[in-house]
Protein backbone atom coordinates (compact mmCIF):
# COMPACT_ATOMS: atom_id res chain seq x y z
CA UNK A 1 0.00 0.00 0.00
CA UNK A 2 2.77 2.22 0.52
CA UNK A 3 4.40 1.40 -2.85
CA UNK A 4 0.62 2.63 -4.19
CA UNK A 5 0.34 5.55 -2.66
CA UNK A 6 3.54 7.03 -2.94
CA UNK A 7 2.91 6.01 -6.85
CA UNK A 8 -0.12 8.06 -6.97
CA UNK A 9 1.16 11.33 -5.95
CA UNK A 10 1.21 13.71 -8.87
CA UNK A 11 4.06 14.08 -11.11
CA UNK A 12 5.14 17.36 -9.69
CA UNK A 13 4.69 16.78 -6.08
CA UNK A 14 7.06 15.53 -3.78
CA UNK A 15 6.72 13.90 0.29
CA UNK A 16 8.85 16.50 2.42
CA UNK A 17 11.64 15.12 4.43
CA UNK A 18 10.80 13.82 7.24
CA UNK A 19 10.85 11.18 9.76
CA UNK A 20 9.55 7.55 8.74
CA UNK A 21 6.17 8.17 10.67
CA UNK A 22 5.92 11.58 8.47
CA UNK A 23 7.16 10.17 5.06
CA UNK A 24 3.41 8.76 3.90
CA UNK A 25 5.11 5.23 5.04
CA UNK A 26 2.20 2.58 6.09
CA UNK A 27 2.65 0.08 9.17
CA UNK A 28 1.14 -3.48 9.37
CA UNK A 29 -2.60 -3.57 10.13
CA UNK A 30 -1.96 -5.31 13.67
CA UNK A 31 -4.59 -8.44 14.78
CA UNK A 32 -7.96 -9.06 12.62
CA UNK A 33 -8.88 -6.81 10.07
CA UNK A 34 -11.99 -8.11 9.71
CA UNK A 35 -13.40 -6.73 13.38
CA UNK A 36 -14.15 -3.07 13.49
CA UNK A 37 -11.86 0.04 13.57
CA UNK A 38 -12.73 1.12 17.64
CA UNK A 39 -10.21 -1.92 18.32
CA UNK A 40 -7.32 -0.37 16.65
CA UNK A 41 -7.16 -2.69 13.45
CA UNK A 42 -6.26 0.16 10.76
CA UNK A 43 -3.41 1.56 9.63
CA UNK A 44 -2.22 5.42 8.67
CA UNK A 45 0.34 6.91 6.34
CA UNK A 46 0.73 10.71 6.31
CA UNK A 47 3.26 13.13 5.55
CA UNK A 48 3.74 17.08 4.34
CA UNK A 49 3.24 17.03 0.65
CA UNK A 50 5.41 19.61 -1.67
CA UNK A 51 3.89 21.14 -4.90
CA UNK A 52 5.56 24.35 -6.42
CA UNK A 53 5.47 26.86 -3.60
CA UNK A 54 2.68 25.52 -1.50
CA UNK A 55 2.55 22.68 1.37
CA UNK A 56 0.27 20.72 2.99
CA UNK A 57 -0.59 17.52 4.88
CA UNK A 58 -2.07 14.64 3.34
CA UNK A 59 -2.96 11.43 5.52
CA UNK A 60 -4.82 8.44 3.96
CA UNK A 61 -6.15 5.67 6.61
CA UNK A 62 -7.25 2.39 5.55
CA UNK A 63 -9.31 -0.06 7.05
CA UNK A 64 -11.19 -3.24 6.74
CA UNK A 65 -15.01 -2.76 7.90
CA UNK A 66 -18.15 -5.20 7.96
CA UNK A 67 -20.67 -2.60 8.83
CA UNK A 68 -23.25 -0.85 6.26
CA UNK A 69 -22.41 2.21 3.86
CA UNK A 70 -23.98 4.97 6.01
CA UNK A 71 -26.44 7.41 4.85
CA UNK A 72 -25.52 10.31 2.51
CA UNK A 73 -26.38 13.03 5.00
CA UNK A 74 -26.14 16.85 3.16
CA UNK A 75 -23.39 18.88 4.92
CA UNK A 76 -21.44 15.74 5.86
CA UNK A 77 -20.42 15.56 2.81
CA UNK A 78 -20.87 17.33 -0.69
CA UNK A 79 -21.03 14.03 -3.34
CA UNK A 80 -21.53 10.76 -3.47
CA UNK A 81 -20.01 8.72 -6.70
CA UNK A 82 -20.92 5.05 -7.61
CA UNK A 83 -18.15 3.03 -9.35
CA UNK A 84 -19.13 0.29 -11.99
CA UNK A 85 -17.12 -2.23 -9.31
CA UNK A 86 -19.25 -1.08 -6.86
CA UNK A 87 -17.40 1.22 -5.49
CA UNK A 88 -18.76 4.26 -3.76
CA UNK A 89 -17.08 7.30 -2.61
CA UNK A 90 -18.02 10.82 -0.50
CA UNK A 91 -16.39 13.61 -1.16
CA UNK A 92 -16.19 16.83 0.87
CA UNK A 93 -14.77 20.45 0.47
CA UNK A 94 -14.36 22.63 3.49
CA UNK A 95 -12.69 24.37 6.08
CA UNK A 96 -12.43 25.15 9.64
CA UNK A 97 -11.51 28.36 11.76
CA UNK A 98 -9.65 28.91 14.54
CA UNK A 99 -8.65 31.61 16.40
CA UNK A 100 -9.69 33.46 13.43
CA UNK A 101 -7.07 31.42 11.54
CA UNK A 102 -9.11 29.51 8.49
CA UNK A 103 -7.92 26.30 7.07
CA UNK A 104 -8.98 24.30 4.04
CA UNK A 105 -9.46 21.03 3.78
CA UNK A 106 -10.16 18.43 1.06
CA UNK A 107 -11.37 14.39 1.23
CA UNK A 108 -12.80 11.73 -0.23
CA UNK A 109 -13.69 8.28 1.39
CA UNK A 110 -13.39 5.05 -0.66
CA UNK A 111 -16.31 2.05 0.54
CA UNK A 112 -14.57 -0.86 -1.39
CA UNK A 113 -16.15 -3.74 -2.82
CA UNK A 114 -13.57 -5.87 -0.63
CA UNK A 115 -15.00 -4.26 2.44
CA UNK A 116 -11.45 -1.69 2.75
CA UNK A 117 -12.50 1.51 3.11
CA UNK A 118 -10.06 3.87 2.77
CA UNK A 119 -10.50 7.84 3.78
CA UNK A 120 -7.54 10.47 2.09
CA UNK A 121 -7.51 14.11 3.63
CA UNK A 122 -5.49 16.94 2.44
CA UNK A 123 -5.19 20.42 4.17
CA UNK A 124 -3.40 23.20 3.33
CA UNK A 125 -2.23 23.15 6.22
CA UNK A 126 1.53 21.42 6.56
CA UNK A 127 1.81 18.82 9.48
CA UNK A 128 5.02 21.46 10.84
CA UNK A 129 2.21 23.55 11.47
CA UNK A 130 4.00 26.19 9.48
CA UNK A 131 0.52 28.26 8.99
CA UNK A 132 -2.01 27.30 6.38
CA UNK A 133 -0.80 28.36 2.40
CA UNK A 134 -4.20 29.34 1.19
CA UNK A 135 -5.11 26.65 -1.25
CA UNK A 136 -5.10 23.01 -0.61
CA UNK A 137 -2.43 21.30 -3.27
CA UNK A 138 -4.29 17.90 -3.68
CA UNK A 139 -8.25 18.45 -5.96
CA UNK A 140 -11.32 16.25 -5.18
CA UNK A 141 -10.00 14.33 -8.12
CA UNK A 142 -6.86 13.15 -7.05
CA UNK A 143 -8.08 12.28 -3.58
CA UNK A 144 -10.95 10.31 -5.36
CA UNK A 145 -8.00 8.61 -7.37
CA UNK A 146 -5.95 7.41 -4.09
CA UNK A 147 -9.21 5.98 -2.72
CA UNK A 148 -10.24 3.98 -5.65
CA UNK A 149 -6.27 2.52 -6.41
CA UNK A 150 -6.55 -1.10 -6.04
CA UNK A 151 -3.64 -1.56 -4.67
CA UNK A 152 -4.71 0.39 -1.40
CA UNK A 153 -7.15 -1.88 0.11
CA UNK A 154 -6.64 -4.72 3.05
CA UNK A 155 -6.85 -7.67 0.36
CA UNK A 156 -4.64 -6.59 -2.19
CA UNK A 157 -1.74 -8.95 -2.83
CA UNK A 158 1.62 -8.25 -1.72
CA UNK A 159 4.22 -8.81 -4.61
CA UNK A 160 6.67 -11.29 -3.58
CA UNK A 161 10.06 -9.47 -2.19
CA UNK A 162 8.28 -6.67 -0.67
CA UNK A 163 10.21 -5.70 2.23
CA UNK A 164 8.59 -5.20 5.67
CA UNK A 165 8.14 -1.05 5.98
CA UNK A 166 10.61 0.67 7.66
CA UNK A 167 10.98 0.78 10.93
CA UNK A 168 11.08 3.69 13.11
CA UNK A 169 14.75 4.84 14.51
CA UNK A 170 15.58 6.95 17.44
CA UNK A 171 18.16 9.51 18.62
CA UNK A 172 19.61 8.91 21.96
CA UNK A 173 22.16 11.83 22.41
CA UNK A 174 22.43 15.29 22.90
CA UNK A 175 19.69 17.61 21.19
CA UNK A 176 20.90 17.70 17.82
CA UNK A 177 20.45 21.02 15.31
CA UNK A 178 17.97 19.97 12.10
CA UNK A 179 20.28 18.59 9.45
CA UNK A 180 18.64 19.63 6.02
CA UNK A 181 17.79 17.42 3.14
CA UNK A 182 20.72 18.23 1.23
CA UNK A 183 23.65 16.85 3.72
CA UNK A 184 21.16 14.09 4.29
CA UNK A 185 21.80 13.34 0.74
CA UNK A 186 25.49 13.48 1.08
CA UNK A 187 25.83 11.26 3.39
CA UNK A 188 23.11 9.13 1.62
CA UNK A 189 25.49 8.98 -0.78
CA UNK A 190 28.18 7.75 1.32
CA UNK A 191 26.54 5.08 2.91
CA UNK A 192 25.36 3.74 -0.58
CA UNK A 193 29.20 3.03 -1.65
CA UNK A 194 29.94 0.84 1.59
CA UNK A 195 30.32 -2.59 0.68
CA UNK A 196 28.58 -4.97 3.00
CA UNK A 197 29.27 -8.13 1.21
CA UNK A 198 27.88 -11.32 2.23
CA UNK A 199 25.28 -9.07 4.13
CA UNK A 200 21.38 -9.52 2.85
CA UNK A 201 20.10 -6.31 3.79
CA UNK A 202 16.11 -5.59 3.58
CA UNK A 203 16.72 -2.16 2.16
CA UNK A 204 20.58 -0.76 0.91
CA UNK A 205 21.81 1.84 3.62
CA UNK A 206 21.40 5.35 2.18
CA UNK A 207 18.44 6.58 3.49
CA UNK A 208 18.84 8.61 6.22
CA UNK A 209 15.59 10.54 7.31
CA UNK A 210 15.49 13.19 10.29
CA UNK A 211 14.85 12.36 13.98
CA UNK A 212 12.36 14.67 15.83
CA UNK A 213 14.53 15.85 18.18
CA UNK A 214 17.54 16.42 15.67
CA UNK A 215 19.79 14.16 13.87
CA UNK A 216 18.97 11.83 11.00
CA UNK A 217 18.96 7.94 11.34
CA UNK A 218 18.28 4.85 9.56
CA UNK A 219 17.15 1.11 10.86
CA UNK A 220 17.78 -1.68 7.98
CA UNK A 221 17.29 -5.60 9.10
CA UNK A 222 19.75 -8.05 8.14
CA UNK A 223 18.78 -11.83 7.82
CA UNK A 224 21.39 -15.01 8.82
CA UNK A 225 19.92 -18.30 8.36
CA UNK A 226 16.33 -17.32 8.86
CA UNK A 227 17.14 -15.10 11.94
CA UNK A 228 16.65 -11.22 12.12
CA UNK A 229 19.06 -8.45 13.47
CA UNK A 230 19.31 -4.74 13.45
CA UNK A 231 21.61 -2.62 12.06
CA UNK A 232 21.08 1.33 13.02
CA UNK A 233 23.18 4.03 11.49
CA UNK A 234 22.81 7.81 12.95
CA UNK A 235 24.30 10.76 12.82
CA UNK A 236 24.12 13.97 14.88
CA UNK A 237 25.83 17.60 14.59
CA UNK A 238 27.00 19.57 17.46
CA UNK A 239 27.63 17.19 20.18
CA UNK A 240 30.47 17.31 22.85
CA UNK A 241 33.25 15.33 22.92
CA UNK A 242 33.72 12.72 25.50
CA UNK A 243 36.12 14.28 28.12
CA UNK A 244 37.71 11.03 29.26
CA UNK A 245 38.95 8.87 26.32
CA UNK A 246 41.84 6.14 26.40
CA UNK A 247 39.61 3.75 29.04
CA UNK A 248 37.98 0.97 29.53
CA UNK A 249 35.13 -0.44 31.62
CA UNK A 250 32.61 -3.16 31.26
CA UNK A 251 30.84 -1.08 29.16
CA UNK A 252 33.23 -1.13 26.65
CA UNK A 253 35.99 0.87 25.24
CA UNK A 254 37.45 4.55 24.36
CA UNK A 255 40.06 5.84 22.92
CA UNK A 256 41.24 9.35 21.41
CA UNK A 257 42.98 9.64 17.59
CA UNK A 258 45.43 11.71 16.50
CA UNK A 259 43.17 14.26 15.10
CA UNK A 260 41.41 14.80 18.18
CA UNK A 261 38.31 12.08 16.87
CA UNK A 262 36.83 9.94 19.97
CA UNK A 263 36.05 6.08 19.52
CA UNK A 264 33.67 4.07 21.70
CA UNK A 265 33.32 0.65 21.12
CA UNK A 266 30.42 -1.48 23.00
CA UNK A 267 30.16 -5.39 22.72
CA UNK A 268 27.85 -7.70 24.89
CA UNK A 269 26.05 -10.53 24.37
CA UNK A 270 22.05 -10.07 23.30
CA UNK A 271 19.23 -10.79 25.21
CA UNK A 272 17.63 -12.66 22.87
CA UNK A 273 17.24 -16.50 22.61
CA UNK A 274 19.35 -17.94 20.51
CA UNK A 275 20.63 -21.38 19.94
CA UNK A 276 23.95 -19.57 18.72
CA UNK A 277 25.60 -17.26 19.86
CA UNK A 278 24.76 -13.47 19.09
CA UNK A 279 25.50 -10.52 20.32
CA UNK A 280 24.84 -6.50 20.78
CA UNK A 281 27.63 -4.01 19.45
CA UNK A 282 27.90 -0.69 18.56
CA UNK A 283 30.85 1.81 17.56
CA UNK A 284 30.30 5.50 18.46
CA UNK A 285 32.50 8.01 16.63
CA UNK A 286 32.77 11.86 17.67
CA UNK A 287 34.80 14.56 15.61
CA UNK A 288 36.37 17.58 16.75
CA UNK A 289 33.47 19.33 14.78
CA UNK A 290 30.57 17.88 16.81
CA UNK A 291 29.77 15.22 14.13
CA UNK A 292 28.74 12.37 15.88
CA UNK A 293 28.27 9.05 14.13
CA UNK A 294 26.73 6.14 15.77
CA UNK A 295 27.01 2.68 13.88
CA UNK A 296 24.96 -0.09 16.43
CA UNK A 297 23.96 -3.99 15.42
CA UNK A 298 21.20 -5.47 17.60
CA UNK A 299 20.85 -9.22 18.32
CA UNK A 300 23.84 -9.68 15.55
CA UNK A 301 25.13 -13.35 14.72
CA UNK A 302 28.90 -13.29 16.03
CA UNK A 303 30.64 -13.64 13.09
CA UNK A 304 28.92 -10.95 11.21
CA UNK A 305 29.84 -7.44 10.82
CA UNK A 306 32.55 -7.64 14.00
CA UNK A 307 33.36 -4.11 15.72
CA UNK A 308 36.29 -3.29 13.66
CA UNK A 309 33.80 -3.26 9.96
CA UNK A 310 31.38 -1.30 12.26
CA UNK A 311 34.54 1.60 13.02
CA UNK A 312 35.61 1.37 9.48
CA UNK A 313 32.33 2.25 8.56
CA UNK A 314 31.84 5.56 11.35
CA UNK A 315 35.18 6.67 10.47
CA UNK A 316 34.75 6.66 6.96
CA UNK A 317 35.49 10.62 6.18
CA UNK A 318 32.50 11.24 3.78
CA UNK A 319 30.36 11.45 7.14
CA UNK A 320 32.31 14.10 8.35
CA UNK A 321 29.69 17.24 8.16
Amino acid sequence: MTQALQAGLPDDAEIAFAPIDSSLVFQPILGNPSQHIEFGHSTQARATVLRGDRAGSLTVTVRQSTTPIPSCVAGALDERRHFPDGAIVDTHDTWYEMSGVRTLSRSAKGYLPDGSVVHAYTTDQPADDNGPAGAVLLSIEELVAFVTDPGLRVSAPVPPGTPEPPGPCSIYAERSPAIDEAQARRWNAVLAQIPLEGVALDRPLGALLPDQWGGVCQQVQVTTHGRQSRLSVTITTAQPLPQEPDTSSYDGARRRLPDGTVVETHEERSAALSSTPRTDRAVTVTRPSGTQIEISFTDAPVELLPLAMLEEIALNPGLEA
